[in-house]
C-alpha cells in the first residue's frame, strides 16, 4: 500500500478508534495464547529447581559410592580367601557383608533414579530454553 493510500485510510472518520480496538483486540488474543506457556514455562522452572537439588545430590553421593564399591570388593576378595577365624567370626563378617551389600544395592537403586531425574533435568532445561527463545528445538 502506497503512503498516500496510509494517510487516506488514517483520515477516515473512525479510523483512529478502529485500529485501537483492533489493537486491544489483538493484544487481549496474543495474551490468551501466550499465557498457558507463561504457566509452562514457571512449572518447568520450578521443576529444574527442584531437579538441580537432586543433581546436587547425586554428585555428593557418587565418590561415597565409588569409595564403597572399591571396599566392597576388598571385602570380597576377604571372602574368596579367608584368614584364621572362628566360626562365630566368621560367621559375624558373612552378617555384615550380607548387609553391606543389601545396602550397596539400595544405593545403586537411588543413584538410578537420580540418574533418571538427572536426564529429566537435562531435558526440562532444554525445554525451557526452547521457550524463552534461547535455543533452537532438537
Amino acid at each position: 500500500m502506497s503512503g498516500t493510500a496510509k494517510g487516506a485510510i488514517r483520515r477516515l472518520p473512525g479510523a483512529s478508534a478502529l485500529s485501537r480496538r483492533l489493537d486491544r483486540a489483538l493484544r487481549w488474543r496474543i495474551d490468551e495464547a501466550v499465557q498457558p506457556l507463561r504457566h509452562e514455562l514457571a512449572d518447568l522452572q520450578q521443576a529444574a529447581g527442584d531437579s538441580s537439588a537432586a543433581l546436587s545430590e547425586v554428585r555428593r553421593m557418587a565418590p561415597q559410592l565409588a569409595a564403597v564399591e572399591e571396599r566392597l570388593a576388598g571385602i570380597g576378595d576377604l571372602l574368596d580367601h579367608p584368614g584364621p577365624a572362628s566360626d562365630g567370626e566368621r560367621a559375624e563378617a558373612i552378617g555384615l557383608i550380607a548387609e553391606i551389600r543389601q545396602e550397596h544395592t539400595r544405593i545403586r537403586a537411588r543413584m538410578t533414579a537420580i540418574s533418571w531425574y538427572e536426564d529429566r533435568l537435562r531435558q526440562t532445561e532444554q525445554r525451557i530454553r526452547v521457550l524463552e527463545g534461547a535455543d533452537p528445538p532438537g
